[in-house]
């Protein structure tokens, strides 16, 4: 692969449209990005000791589908052989992203990307690895992305309860916007998801300005070769279609004031910064469970110091014996 590339991450909350913005970027000539990895930061903890291994080729491929056993049906640890047997033992990230790149390489394109939502908690890491990527932070109003994650996810840490996931897009977001821009300066950019898909002859042409590369027509039609490229898995079913201006913003149709006025006290300065409508409009009920909810998790982490002290003061008693 031509040296002047840089990788392509995709990061995000998950149920924020990383795979249509997937979709969109493998339609490129030049562009290959593979099913979500989820391995690198477990695996980077692990290469020390793999590549102590005489057969660290081996290992490391055997690694990789034993961290992420489901995202990659009909491949097996000897599809990686090809790019593993022509990367040196000390290029630490190219084994990494050794999938990644043999899917680029089977596919006949230059530049590997990676689409893994959850990696907008390890920019940092990813810098390290990957010190010239190119990182999309890609965005949806918390409004849908909540329902989304509570109502048709089926894989992933989904969760039952509306107030944690209202956590959980915030504290992905907000890990996003601030390593973000710390780590990657101007090869960061963020991606509105309901720009994406209410203009999208507008916002892909400019995202590849940024990723340095030309714009191409049929990046826009993402749904002709989708069974080449996605598994066929329930929470997908909507990037099966073509790009639908409909899905932005679904939440304005019918929302309880309660969730709306809970998502507004916890993350309201955000979604003024996103630029996302805000309502004024309380509901007693989100009042009182966010009180109830700040107590809570105050208690928690009080009980948390505790026992991180009881356990040194402990632990400092046995070693004076």
């Amino acid at each position: 692969m031509p040296e002047e590339y840089n990788p392509i991450f995709i990061v995000g909350c998950g149920r924020s449209g990383t795979t249509l913005l997937r979709l969109i970027l493998n339609r490129h000539s030049l562009v290959a990005i593979p099913e979500e990895t989820w391995f690198f930061p477990e695996l980077h903890k692990r290469m020390p000791n793999i590549l102590l291994k005489r057969g660290w080729k081996h290992e490391v491929a055997r690694t990789i589908f034993e961290l992420n056993p489901i995202h990659f049906p009909g491949l097996r640890p000897a599809d990686l052989m090809p790019v593993l047997n022509r990367t040196e033992q000390h290029d630490i990230s190219g084994i990494i992203a050794s999938i990644n790149r043999s899917y680029a390489l089977r596919v006949n394109k230059p530049i590997w990307g990676d689409k893994t939502p959850g990696y907008v908690l390890y920019l940092p890491l990813i810098k390290r690895i990957y010190p010239d990527a190119k990182v999309i932070h890609m965005i949806r109003d918390p409004r849908d992305v909540v329902e989304s994650l509570l109502n048709n996810w089926s894989a992933g840490p989904q969760t039952s309860d509306f107030r944690e996931t209202v956590d959980y897009w915030v504290r992905n977001v907000s890990a996003g916007r601030r390593d973000g821009p710390r780590y990657f300066g101007a090869n960061y950019t963020e991606v509105y998801f309901e720009k994406v898909v209410e203009n999208p002859q507008k916002e892909i042409p400019g995202l590849c300005d940024f990723l340095e590369i030309p714009y191409e027509d049929q990046m826009l039609e993402v749904s002709t070769d989708f069974a080449e490229i996605i598994p066929d898995w329930e929470h997908h079913k909507k990037t099966q279609h073509p790009i639908d201006p409909g899905m932005a913003f679904k939440w304005k149709k019918d929302y309880p004031d309660y969730k709306l006025s809970y998502i507004n006290i916890v993350a309201g300065s955000m979604l003024q910064q996103l630029g996302y409508f805000t309502s004024h409009k309380l509901n007693i009920k989100a009042i009182i469970h966010f009180i109830l909810k700040k107590l809570k998790d105050g208690y928690n982490y009080s009980l948390l110091r505790f026992k991180v002290f009881a356990y040194n003061m402990l632990k400092l008693k046995y070693w004076r014996r």
